[in-house]
């Protein structure tokens, strides 16, 4: 996903994506708007104002920890002028077919496109079943909000569009992933589950190899490209090696996409929840 800019509100109302808006970082950006052009407008009643540095350190602090902020999932509506100039009004919506339950690869990329296009019934470019899943025989939007579009200039990001899988799992719906139970990871030590030979069969574009061990980082609320980045390194990584090198680089690359490091003592069907397990057993036998 990427922020939206001041300049293409007028082509958001004709494309009208669903786009994820940060509701925490609408006051700081506000607030960044005023200090930026008229400081000496933000004043206590007795007339003190804070220097300017203070105001950013304190905005700059807002920005912090995305992972706590409060999102939601909004369509541009219509474009109203105030007293303080133009205002984008949007509409926020309530519910959707949870995008942690998809099953297909070609469901992430249907997804995708009904974020893009969430008037759509169905994709032009692709003979597919998979309804939009924004789509509902009852009202699946809220009530009517507004903002002035001058915030969208603030240094202060918080509306973004172009969103993927990932961004809605991770941002709306709490992590929640049918495919790695929200650990970012899916596989086995041992012998692969259904969902997990499911979803590696459709990665590697082929059967499931006999004895497979691994575990990949997960296509639904990670992203496809790099459960395949993963799938390609584990090939090339010798079996000895697998513990010492590959399972390292595999949380260090999870990391450095923005996600939590996973614990595999706290991953199931993995060699180290098991010694886990085993442990505790022990510890309470004693």
């Amino acid at each position: 996903m990427r922020p939206v800019v001041p300049e293409e509100v007028g082509d958001l109302l004709k494309w009208r994506p669903l786009m994820l808006f940060d509701r925490t970082l609408l006051g700081p950006a506000y607030i960044e708007s005023i200090v930026s052009s008229s400081p000496a407008l933000v004043t206590s009643q007795g007339g003190k104002a804070l220097p300017l540095e203070v105001w950013y350190m304190i905005i700059d602090f807002s920005n912090r920890c995305p992972e706590n902020h409060q999102y939601s999932l909004v369509q541009p509506k219509l474009l109203q002028t105030s007293a303080g100039g133009d205002e984008l009004v949007y509409e926020r919506y309530k519910r959707w077919s949870p995008f942690g339950n998809i099953k297909e690869i070609e469901e992430i990329e249907m997804y995708r496109f009904y974020l893009a296009h969430p008037d759509r019934l169905y994709h032009p470019g692709l003979d597919s079943t998979c309804p939009n899943p924004f789509r509902f025989p009852f009202p699946c939007s809220g009530s009517l909000c507004a903002f002035a579009t001058a915030l969208l200039a603030s240094k202060t990001k918080f509306l973004h569009l172009e969103l993927t899988v990932p961004d809605v799992i991770k941002n709306l719906e709490d992590g929640y992933c049918t495919c790695c139970s929200g650990k970012h990871v899916f596989g086995s030590d041992f012998i692969s589950s259904d969902t997990s030979n499911r979803w590696y069969s459709q990665l590697a574009g082929g059967p499931v190899p006999m004895f497979l061990r691994g575990f990949f980082i997960c296509p639904l609320c990670v992203g496809l490209e790099h459960a395949r980045e993963s799938i390609d390194v584990h090939g090339s990584t010798p079996s000895s090696l697998y513990r010492e090198e590959y399972k390292p680089w595999l949380l260090d690359r999870v990391e450095s996409l923005g996600f939590k490091r996973p614990c595999f003592a706290d991953v199931p069907n993995s060699t180290e929840s098991l010694s886990k397990s085993i442990a505790n057993s022990i510890a309470r036998m004693d």
